[in-house]
């Protein structure tokens, strides 16, 4: 095992720990942001819920963690269908990014432009990688298991927001990211398959 794949290793292990403990960055918690981050009255007449304005922000790192890695996946890997897979995602991730933006600009909510500490720690890792230990890593961390956590965040949101157009948001991504799933466990089982 050459001294990239360890060290590669290790930071996916660092990373399942922070994201197993759940830890945000202190500018993602509504508490801990600066004031112009906090959510605003700009639009709605009232400041979101904790609730909401937390899921705005955690929606915007898991897109951009995403899109980040499609990207990476793209210009990286030698495999047609985890290219396939990854513009789909950079497409896909896209335009919800920019409907999210346009919901927290209308909510007065200053999304982070980047991903969540553990996110860029795994995203860290997998640069690292190349070959077929890169098309397995990526179809089965960024694929499967961070869109099996999107959706947790997703289905929560539609059980728990308290206004109206979050709730709306977040139900229409739904089917959206149960499909990126479904196609991200296939493409982990035909990666899985060419070696």
């Amino acid at each position: 095992m050459g001294a990239k794949t360890i060290i590669a290793c290790v930071l996916l292990a660092l990373a399942t720990v922070l994201v197993a403990k759940d830890v945000r960055d202190p500018v993602g918690t509504i508490t801990d942001a600066p004031a112009a981050a906090r959510p605003g009255n700009a639009g709605s007449g009232k400041a979101l819920s904790r609730i909401d304005s937390g899921f705005l922000i955690d929606a915007a790192r898991s897109s951009r963690a995403e899109i980040e890695a499609a990207e990476l996946a793209e210009r990286v890997s030698s495999h047609a269908d985890v290219k396939r897979f990854a513009r789909r995602m950079i497409e896909e991730h896209g335009k919800a990014a920019d409907d999210l933006a346009a919901l927290a600009k209308l909510k007065g909510v200053e999304l982070p432009e980047t991903p969540s500490v553990a996110q860029r720690t795994e995203l860290t890792a997998l640069k690292a990688l190349s070959g077929h230990v890169f098309d397995k890593t990526y179809a089965s961390r960024l694929g499967v298991r961070a869109h099996e956590k999107t959706l947790a965040t997703f289905r929560t949101a539609v059980n728990r927001a308290r206004d109206p157009d979050v709730k709306e948001f977040a139900t229409r991504q739904l089917p959206v990211l149960q499909r990126h799933l479904e196609e991200a466990q296939a493409l982990r089982a035909a990666v899985g398959r060419d070696r």
